[in-house]
């Protein structure tokens, strides 16, 4: 883990990683400060809302080690609150380590060059990965429904070169007919990389929200792709 040390508080670095070709923690910045490294152990680990027996603590934490994902406080992670359109471009960004441009214009009406998650709506949107909800708008504080979740990670797959597998079997979901048909091809491809699941039923649920829990869970997931 990489820390920031300024004015006498240090600050996690988001997005740092330890690069084994070159021996070295590599992340992004853009200005000068004193950086300092130090290790994470199971005992920082302090989000008092995700319990040891909840089904994503493990992958909670290894989001968190590796700077990927941060809590909605200091100590709650908030597992199961939904995840909003412009958190998912802000962990694409983290997990693709991309260098964020600065924001003089942002592309949609709605996101201000200042607000926190300008930069990476800004990279995303200049690579092609996300549209807005209509043509001038991003709508960045709204859930992300699953779908739209399906088409992101189908643009970032393709825009980063990643091998997708085909583990499981193409499944017919029980509410097909209400996947969006700009969506039904990113849902088909994830759901056979083993990526996107079905709901209870056999339904998808295209409208239905991701909670952060479950997005820790596709970024692990993610993270485990080969790039081709």
């Amino acid at each position: 883990m990489v820390l920031q040390v300024r004015e006498g508080q240090t600050k996690a670095v988001s997005g740092a990683r330890y690069e084994q070709a070159l021996g070295a923690m590599v992340f992004a910045t853009n200005h000068f400060s004193v950086f300092a490294i130090a290790s994470k152990t199971a005992d920082d680990f302090r989000f008092v809302d995700v319990p040891k027996v909840h089904w994503a603590r493990a992958v909670i934490e290894t989001m968190v080690q590796k700077g990927l994902l941060a809590g909605r406080s200091a100590d709650h992670f908030a597992p199961e609150e939904a995840v909003t359109r412009a958190e998912m471009m802000v962990l694409l960004a983290r997990l693709n380590g991309a260098a964020l441009p600065e924001v003089g214009k942002a592309p949609f009406a709605d996101v201000q060059p200042e607000d926190w998650y300008a930069p990476a709506i800004a990279w995303a949107a200049e690579r092609g990965l996300v549209h807005g909800v209509d043509a001038e708008n991003f709508a960045p504080n709204a859930p992300i429904s699953r779908q739209d979740l399906a088409v992101m990670l189908h643009n970032y797959l393709k825009d980063q070169d990643y091998a997708l597998p085909t583990a499981s079997a193409v499944k017919t979901f029980g509410d097909e007919a209400a996947i969006a048909a700009y969506a039904q091809e990113s849902v088909g491809v994830l759901q056979q990389a083993g990526m996107l699941s079905g709901k209870d039923g056999g339904c998808f649920g295209p409208q239905e929200t991701t909670t952060r829990a479950e997005a820790a869970a596709v970024l692990a997931r993610l993270s485990a792709f080969k790039v081709e």
